[in-house]
């Protein structure tokens, strides 16, 4: 029985902004990669409506920690209302950013605990009470730090050009 923790998320929301999409792209691809995640692109759409070019895009970022925690983070970005514009003589976007970033921890996510209910029961007071200190400290905190880190990445590559 794994159980899921969910660990802080970060919000990145702009409203109309000049941005380089390749750049945003790419920096966020190896922040995960970094961090030491396996990175693995979910989605990625583009269309263009009356208002501009959409694109949407979502990451996800698997990390073994050890046999007993993994971390998953999963990064949807969204960019609307988007129109080419040349800053210096690069190409670049102007339009609307939005970004969520989610990680959640999943401990026993190998089911080694859950096997009969006496032993989700042991794992669930082992996990709470006894080893809870020991969880944030080892799999919790790391896995928050991680996430400041890739946000902080992102967030440069968002406001080069403001």
């Amino acid at each position: 029985m794994a159980i899921t923790v969910k660990l802080n998320k970060k919000i990145i929301s702009l409203t109309t902004t000049i941005f380089d999409l390749d750049l945003v792209y790419k920096t966020t691809k190896t922040a995960l990669e970094e961090e030491g995640y396996i990175f693995s692109e979910k989605e990625q759409a583009m269309k263009t409506d009356q208002y501009g070019q959409q694109v949407n895009f979502e990451f996800q970022g698997d990390k073994e920690y050890d046999e007993f925690c993994r971390v998953k983070i999963t990064i949807t970005a969204k960019f609307k209302d988007m129109e080419k514009v040349k800053v210096d003589g690069k190409n670049m976007q102007k339009g609307v950013c939005e970004m969520l970033i989610i990680p959640v921890a999943e401990i026993d996510y190998k089911n080694k605990w859950g096997k009969d209910s006496f032993g989700e029961f042991i794992f669930s007071l082992y996990t709470k009470f006894l080893k809870r200190k020991e969880l944030d400290d080892k799999y919790f905190d790391v896995g928050d730090a991680e996430v400041v880190r890739i946000y902080e990445k992102i967030k440069d590559a968002l406001e080069l050009y403001k």
